[in-house]
């Protein structure tokens, strides 16, 4: 949770507060009791980026998903079939269908 501090004391100790947030730590600076700013970290903590195991799993699970060949579009005068599912609810059931076998 980022500490509030006041304009005036952001303005006096600015440098202090420059290493704090070098180190993680978020501000938020208010000014008559209102806050107006945020100091933030440009990069987030270590415990918030990808450990090297999550990167290779993310990197391997869209080289996956750009190698699936996918059919074409419909063409813009291409009329869709008549049993096309008309909204999300019935795609998804259609999905769940043909992934259980019972098309």
């Amino acid at each position: 949770m980022a500490e509030t501090v006041t304009a005036r004391a952001a303005n006096q100790h600015f440098s202090r507060l420059l290493r704090e947030v070098a180190e993680g730590k978020s501000f938020v600076i208010t000014h008559r009791g209102r806050p107006v700013a945020r100091l933030v970290p440009e990069l987030a903590p270590d415990a918030e980026r990808l450990k090297p195991v999550q990167e290779r799993a993310l990197e391997e699970s869209i080289a996956w998903a750009l190698s699936l060949e996918l059919p074409a579009a419909p063409a813009e005068n291409e009329k869709l079939p008549s049993d096309w599912p008309r909204d999300r609810d019935d795609l998804y059931d259609e999905v769940l269908r043909e992934r259980s076998g019972k098309r």
